[in-house]
């Protein structure tokens, strides 16, 4: 779901093993970003603010 949503951010291999691919969003995308943590169907994802 996650990487459906945002797969320039996150990668989801054969085993289901989740890779985040960069940690640093980009303003413009921030939302994208947003709704794949929102559509993760385990909740492993948190986007924090720095």
């Amino acid at each position: 779901m996650c990487e459906a949503a945002a797969p320039e951010y996150f990668s989801v291999d054969d085993e289901g093993v989740l890779t985040i691919l960069t940690e640093e969003v980009p303003d413009s995308d921030k939302a994208q970003a947003h709704g794949a943590v929102l559509s993760c169907p385990v909740a492993a994802l948190k986007l924090l603010s720095r």
